[in-house]
């Protein structure tokens, strides 16, 4: 996606984590997001995620970036009990003043910790 002559990519890793303390079907989604472009000291200070969303076929999960990440890379926490083993598609809104523009990554492997 571009924004002012910049290309802006979408990296994102999804997982379920499903070590000997979570519950016995797993602890819910939890997803690592990541906005780059190639002169990463050219993106304007106020340039930042706004909100982020997971769509698996029909379903579709969104959430607020977590307090305390930075600007362009943040995670979320807390979602639906999907996979491991599937792919999602992962979209963020980037804003920068009243501008929004939406990125997404398609095809996210929703991988396991055990």
């Amino acid at each position: 996606m571009e924004i002012d002559g910049r290309e802006y990519t979408l990296s994102a890793n999804a997982w379920r984590d499903f070590q000997p303390v979570a519950p016995p079907d797993g602890q819910p989604l939890v997803v690592v997001v990541k906005v780059t472009t190639a002169d990463q000291a050219s993106v304007p200070a106020d340039l930042t995620i706004d909100h982020v969303w997971v769509l698996s076929g029909k379903e579709q999960w969104s959430a607020a970036p977590e307090p305390g990440t930075t600007r362009l890379e943040t995670s979320v926490r807390g979602g639906p009990k999907w996979g491991p083993g599937i792919k999602a598609d992962v979209v963020v809104r980037l804003k920068q003043g009243k501008k929004t523009w939406m990125v997404r990554a398609a095809g996210v492997d929703i991988k396991r910790t055990d």
